[in-house]
């Protein structure tokens, strides 16, 4: 009886997460960047475990703090503010990676992240350059993480490793 409660008490812990989730990715859709932020740490916060809430979170954070540094008369608060998404992102992508260290497409987020905050991340990108290298490792059939790989070998100003990156992507996808 113990048992079969602390199950169902479980499974509904995972679905009200995901309807968290679902609701958090629908506001994202209809750009509600307050309930997307909501929803999601209440998904997060009744599991979190999922490395999708989590790799989402770097998502939004990483969007956000994009925006914030697209606008020209930035605020101390915004240039502050923008450093703390930055880092959110990368703190809430690297959680992924720690649940599911095998999963390409979160290191391929994680190293994306660190690519968008060059001038916010220290050392983004040699980071950028790891994580997307763990990327192509795990996943070496994916074009986007050479295309992804070859630009930030780019950012290090390194073309040949960039131009064989380049080219191994469109290898896989000549399209």
């Amino acid at each position: 009886m113990v048992t079969t409660m602390l199950l169902l008490y479980s499974y509904g812990k995972i679905i009200l997460s995901d309807l968290y989730y679902q609701l958090a990715v629908n506001s994202q859709k209809n750009n509600i960047t307050v309930r997307t932020y909501g929803y999601t740490f209440s998904a997060i916060t009744i599991n979190p475990k999922n490395p999708a809430f989590h790799n989402f979170l770097a998502k939004i954070s990483l969007s956000s703090a994009k925006q914030l540094s697209t606008f020209n008369n930035q605020l101390r608060e915004d240039t502050t503010k923008m450093e703390k998404l930055f880092s959110q992102a990368v703190s809430e992508a690297t959680r992924a990676i720690n649940l599911v260290p095998n999963n390409p497409d979160y290191h391929a987020s994680l190293g994306l992240t660190f690519l968008d905050g060059l001038n916010v991340v220290p050392n983004a990108t040699e980071s950028a350059v790891a994580s997307l290298q763990k990327a192509v490792n795990l996943d070496y059939k994916n074009p986007l993480y050479h295309l992804a790989l070859g630009k930030a070998y780019l950012e290090q100003t390194r073309p040949d490793l960039a131009q064989r990156q380049f080219e191994a992507s469109l290898a896989l996808d000549p399209g």
